[in-house]
């Protein structure tokens, strides 16, 4: 059975209850539908094929309870975020090792629990002589290409950098409904285009999103994963 590493939480001004909270949550699953362990482990199974609708179903489970569960730790929505994100690209990008997994939801936690720690970790030694060195060492010696080494990061820079490359009404009709938060409706009427052409602009510009990414690093993302981290 495959396990990420145990949660490390040396240098850490965790509380007690804090480092215990975590601990139990993911030594125990804290459940959070009235799914099963043997039918996240079929979704799993499923999202080992390149089953998108099992991985959709698997972000919409979890997702929203990591979330807070990640705030908790890291105190910034915005790292939470980033954190949420992270966590469903390793499943989808390391989905050949799916089946190996015994308790899906547990995993995800500690997949969780560990970049969050990971991150606290990285702050504190930001603020510091020593990481700076760090830093600079790993620039000279090199960092991992695209094909290698994905991360959340990365995959939003590829997202702006696709958004920049859409054709003007492509991306126009992209602005006002992803960022600027408008309806089809009022998008439509804004450029004074019909509400069938938004439509079909939007969905275009995700395939066109997707598509960039891909190209780019040979690497297939599937919309549900580039919705959550597009721009809202």
């Amino acid at each position: 059975m495959t396990q990420p590493n145990p949660i490390d939480f040396h240098l850490f001004n965790l509380y007690p209850w804090h480092r215990s909270f975590i601990t139990f949550v993911v030594n125990n699953q804290v459940p959070v539908t009235s799914l099963t362990n043997d039918e996240d482990r079929v979704l799993f199974s499923r999202i080992a094929e390149g089953d998108e609708e099992a991985f959709r179903q698997v972000f919409a489970r979890y997702g929203a309870v990591i979330h807070p569960f990640v705030l908790s730790i890291v105190k910034q929505d915005a790292v939470a975020r980033e954190i949420v994100q992270e966590v469903f690209l390793r499943v989808w990008l390391k989905k050949e090792t799916l089946t190996t997994i015994d308790r899906p939801g547990s995993w995800l936690y500690r997949i969780a629990s560990n970049l969050s720690i990971n991150q606290l970790k990285r702050s504190q030694l930001e603020a510091s002589v020593v990481a700076q060195i760090g830093r600079k060492r790993n620039q000279e010696e090199g960092a991992d290409t695209l094909t290698t080494a994905l991360d959340g990061r990365e995959l939003r820079r590829l997202i702006d950098r696709a958004i920049d490359a859409l054709p003007p009404q492509r991306k126009k009709v992209f602005a006002l409904i992803r960022e600027q938060g408008l309806s089809r409706r009022e998008a439509a009427e804004k450029l004074n285009i019909s509400e069938n052409t938004v439509k079909s602009q939007l969905a275009e510009a995700l395939r066109s999103i997707q598509a960039f990414i891909e190209q780019s690093t040979g690497t297939y993302i599937p919309i549900i994963l580039l919705l959550h981290c597009l721009p809202h």
